[in-house]
């Protein structure tokens, strides 16, 4: 429920922050594919 209640009150960070962490994970994974 905390981050609920970060999440409403900081919408527009909080989208930025969701961006950069699945660029993280997709870059990740597609270096996961490539090594598989």
């Amino acid at each position: 429920s905390d981050i609920q209640a970060d999440a409403s009150n900081n919408s527009v960070v909080n989208t930025k922050d969701i961006k950069r962490y699945l660029q993280k994970s997709y870059r990740s994974f597609e270096r996961r594919l490539e090594d598989a």
